[in-house]
């Protein structure tokens, strides 16, 4: 049965409560929302599990009749591997997706300075207990402000050099002149061994470029460190939207320079093409699980800005079918779209064998899905992901008959950008 309670008078900064309470557990995780349209910071642990296929997720379904500004329950938090989603469509030998089943956690709203504490428990004595330790661990820590501020040098290689990247391009746009495909998301990773705790990445990276989807999940033998600016999956009271990127541009400190450079990207046909490609595949997937004629585009080319670039983002809604479960949903559209180009099918096929090695977890998708069904999965992107000593960041972007394969490889160094400068990274390109 769930309980919450709501801590008025009781408020910590979520940063020092994750390192107090929960940085040194074998598993946990931080959804840092401040800048999230829902503003409610997650954090909590659980037991860590693997999974091969979305069959083996299982929900737990408590009586859930809580009045909340949050969305956000007990239940499952997830990082789904790229290639798990190409062996349902027949391709590949799949891969293996990570887990947390959580069954407490807290939620800090950043605007009221309130903490909840909330949980899926036998009994209200059981919640009580819990919350009491809570108190008793925060009163042994003093909930003093940790800092986490250490200079960090590395060196990473990347998978594919210019030429290399410059050939598969051309690979791509041949493919594409066969007409097998009408767009392809190529893509390759920077790779390297981190001399630092991933925490240290985290917050290091969330404060110089703040994110909707700023997340650190700690699944024992790996750690996911992400400020992924899009949305993959949400839903809400049977209510789904998945908002694909597609349309990047490079920031500039010059306002004047800067405005044009936005401008330029919501004018400019190829890119608009390309966001508009993966829509409709989007809404063509949403189609499988959804009510008839409640697919609609609710955003279509809305330009948003982050702190190294801009980039157009689309949004699709629906409303689930009666008979269809929210991970039947996600199922539907994995491998998102944005991540694979269009048709779906062809697509990954081709890149299957084009790019050089298997994705992993990078261009999945991780976050949480709750026992009632509501949701909130990001898309693996602008992510780290640590597994002992070594370390991937996946980049990569969308190319069409209309790519310059030079302006692509910028591109695809851009993205990397972010987190390369975070950890002091060196490249090899």
């Amino acid at each position: 049965m769930l309980f919450t309670e709501k801590l008025t008078n009781w408020w910590y900064n979520p940063d020092d409560v994750y390192l107090s309470l929960y940085s040194k557990l074998g598993t946990s995780f931080y959804f840092d929302r401040r800048q999230n349209s829902e503003p409610y910071s997650i954090i909590g642990s659980g037991e860590s599990f693997s999974f091969s296929s979305f069959s083996e997720l299982k929900l737990n379904t408590p009586t859930d009749d809580l009045s909340l500004p949050f969305s956000f329950r007990p239940g499952l938090v997830v990082a789904l591997n790229y290639e798990m989603g190409l062996a349902q469509m027949g391709i590949g030998d799949g891969g293996e997706s990570l887990g947390i089943r959580v069954d407490r956690a807290m939620v800090f709203g950043h605007q009221e300075k309130a903490c909840w504490l909330i949980g899926d428990f036998p009994s209200e004595s059981d919640f009580d207990n819990w919350k009491h330790s809570v108190f008793l661990r925060i009163a042994l820590t003093g909930g003093e402000s940790l800092m986490v501020d250490e200079d960090i040098k590395t060196k990473l290689s990347v998978l594919s050099n210019e030429g290399e990247y410059l050939q598969s391009v051309l690979d791509c746009q041949e493919q594409i002149k066969k007409g097998e495909s009408y767009q392809l998301c190529l893509t390759t990773q920077l790779r390297g061994r981190l001399e630092t705790d991933p925490i240290n990445v985290f917050y290091k990276l969330k404060k110089q470029h703040p994110s909707p989807f700023a997340s650190l999940i700690n699944f024992g033998s790996t750690q996911l460190v992400s400020i992924s600016p899009e949305l993959f999956f949400q839903s809400n009271k049977f209510e789904m939207r998945s908002s694909p990127i597609k349309g990047t541009r490079p920031r500039s400190s010059d306002q004047a320079e800067d405005l044009r450079i936005s401008e330029e990207l919501l004018a400019n046909e190829k890119e608009l093409a390309e966001n508009l490609m993966i829509v409709d595949l989007v809404r063509n997937d949403f189609t499988r699980i959804a009510e008839i004629d409640s697919v609609i585009t609710e955003k279509l080319f809305e330009l948003q800005s982050f702190s190294s670039v801009h980039q157009l983002v689309s949004t699709v809604k629906a409303q689930l079918a009666r008979g269809k479960s929210t991970i039947e949903a996600i199922a539907s559209l994995f491998p998102a779209g944005s991540m694979t180009g269009a048709p779906k099918h062809s697509a990954v096929s081709f890149l299957a064998s084009a790019e050089p090695s298997a994705r992993g977890l990078y261009s999945g998708a991780f976050g949480w899905i709750a026992n009632n069904g509501d949701s909130e999965l990001a898309m693996t992107i602008r992510s780290l992901i640590q597994t002992g000593e070594e370390f991937s960041i996946g980049v990569g972007g969308g190319i069409t008959w209309g790519s310059d394969p030079q302006r692509e490889y910028l591109e695809m160094q851009l993205k990397a950008k972010a987190l390369v400068e975070a950890i002091g990274g060196s490249v090899s390109w």
